[in-house]
This record gives C-alpha cells, structure tokens and sequence, in this order.
C-alpha cells in the first residue's frame, strides 16, 4: 500500500517515514504542494497524509487535498498539522479529509488511525451493496457508495456517505459521535465526527433548504426523523 506524505518539516517527515515504512507502507514523502501534486498526476496513493502549512505555502495541504479528492471520493486523506484551530478543522473536512490530527499526538496514535482507514477500505472491498430508498426521499446506494437526495447527488465523502448511512437507516434512533464513528469504520475524535455531521446536513440543505431531517439532540447525539 503507497501512502503520500506532504509534510515541509524534515525530521518531522523522516520520523513519520520510518514509522509508515517499519510498518511495510512504501511512502512517497514530499516537501511542497507542487511535489505533491506532480506525484498525484503521475499515480494516485492509497491513503494520504498532510500537512497544511508548507513552508512559504499556508495553505498547500488545502490545495493537495482538494486535488485528491477530485480524482477519488473514497481515498483515504488525513490531515496532520499544528494548527488546533476550529476552523481549520472545518475547512480540512469540507476539503473532504476524512480524519484532523495535531503534531501533539503520538506516532502509534497516528498509525492507530491510519490502520483504521485501511481496515475500513477492506470492509467495503467486502461488502455486498444494495440500494435503499426511505420514504424521506434519500436513496443510498452502497454498491456505487453514492447517495441522493430528492433524485439529486450528494457530493459526499466515503465518511459522510457511511454515517449517512447509519443516521438514515435507523430512523428514530438517536446515534452518539462514538456510535457513528464505528459506523462509519473510522477511528477519530467526537468533535470530528460533529463536524461531518454538519457538512453532511449543509450539503443537503443546499440542494434542499427547507431539509431538516437530521436533529441534533442536545448531549445525546444525532437522530433521522421522517
């Protein structure tokens, strides 16, 4: 499996290399968003780690994202940064990154995760996919992995379609972070899975405005209701 690492901090980018590499990955490791995006051209990786920040570039693992996720909806991308804000986390995730982790955590915390992202492409090479329609109007079709709302696509990421997933064929049931987490066959934190749940709700309020069947329950979770 080839993972694509963009991270500018040299010994930032060894330490993660011979992480990844002692774990059998081969590793394409770049320094800046034109490097990057050469090797994007030339091959598509199976996963992708990146930084945000590239040197004179503040936003170039924005950029790599974006071309990432323009070419497959169902690679895994998470972004490994030492920006905590809020709003780069948002950004990161409207992106289509599956995963936002800080330069504080450990390195087996970060292979905790991609190892997650990798059991999770097996299990959807194994499933058997079926569409569904709710009554809601939403059709989810698990063998393309792609859902529609009202006879219109969602532009989701294979996180959001899979917790999508869960909320709407459960109707009534109320879904905590954790619960959609594992639902979704990924490893993240609460606040992750929050703002997937918000992407995914304004994604369907732009094709949709007057869309309100994702509630928010205050301390418990998400519900579906009809």
């Amino acid at each position: 499996m080839r993972v694509l690492l963009v991270e500018d901090d040299p010994v930032i980018r060894e330490n993660f290399v011979d992480m990844l590499e002692s774990e059998r990955f081969d590793v394409d490791a770049v320094a800046s968003r034109s490097a990057a995006i050469d090797l994007i051209d030339q091959r598509l990786p199976d996963l992708a780690l990146l930084d945000i920040s590239l040197s004179d570039d503040p936003e170039g693992g924005f950029s790599v994202c974006s071309e990432l996720r323009s070419k497959s909806q169902t690679l895994p991308i998470v972004f490994l940064t030492s920006h905590a804000g809020e709003v780069d986390r948002i950004s990161a995730l409207r992106l289509g990154a599956d995963d936002y982790l800080t330069k504080d955590v450990s390195l087996d915390f970060v292979l905790a995760r991609v190892h997650a992202l990798i059991r999770r492409l097996g299990a959807l090479a194994d499933a058997v996919g079926e569409a569904h329609t709710d009554p809601a109007n939403l059709r989810i079709d698990e063998e393309r992995l792609v859902a529609h709302w009202k006879g219109r696509r969602l532009d989701l990421t294979l996180t959001q379609f899979w917790i999508l997933r869960a909320l709407a064929g459960n109707p009534r049931k109320v879904w905590s972070p954790n619960e959609l987490m594992l639902a979704a066959k990924i490893m993240v934190e609460p606040n992750t899975v929050v703002a997937h749940v918000t992407q995914i709700r304004r994604k369907l309020q732009a094709l949709d405005p007057e869309f309100s069947s994702i509630r928010t329950e205050r301390g418990a979770g998400y519900r579906w209701v009809q």
